[in-house]
């Protein structure tokens, strides 16, 4: 059910990232090209050119902030849920219907809507994972992102002890 290992790979290497920033104007005419060599080439292919500069700018938009809440994701996360010593194989944390860690992994959802995403916050659920593998819903809350790290990582840090108090692990 989830995969989208190019758009992992995308959003998590910090080199290419700053590539495509710096090139969005040239990747922007590769796509269009790609775009017209598709409809060009193969006369069976039903798609819409004229369709791909409408998403361009949505898919900037949607992986920059995928990519900032990776890093989220990778960097303050395990670190939280080690510090509260809660155990990483009970919990999936999913954040703007979109990016899931899981088992210490992080994936993307196979089904990304482009219209989930906020620039200024984040929509982050908690699941627990039952002794039938079954997620269920313990928290669910949209949190502010602030320019300052340590701020956020409280801001977490609160969530997940929310979460253990709901769940019952102390």
């Amino acid at each position: 059910m989830y995969s989208n290992n190019e758009l992992i790979r995308l959003i998590s290497d910090d080199e290419l990232c700053e590539y495509l920033d710096k090139n969005k104007k040239h990747i922007k005419y590769i796509f269009e090209a790609f775009s017209q060599y598709i409809v060009s080439t193969d006369k069976e292919y039903l798609y819409n050119k004229a369709y791909i500069d409408s998403y361009i700018i949505t898919f900037w938009d949607h992986i920059n902030s995928l990519m900032e809440k990776y890093n989220i994701l990778e960097k303050s996360i395990p670190k939280i849920m080690d510090e509260l010593k809660m155990n990483k194989k009970e919990f999936v944390l999913v954040i703007d219907e979109s990016l899931m860690y899981k088992n210490d992994k992080i994936t993307i959802n196979e089904s990304i809507s482009s219209k989930i995403y906020f620039k200024d916050c984040m929509t982050i659920e908690i699941k627990c994972i039952d002794n039938d593998d079954r997620e269920r819903l313990l928290i669910a809350r949209k949190i502010k992102l602030p320019k300052d790290s340590i701020a956020l990582n409280k801001d977490l840090r609160d969530l997940l002890r929310d979460t253990q108090k709901k769940s019952g692990d102390k």
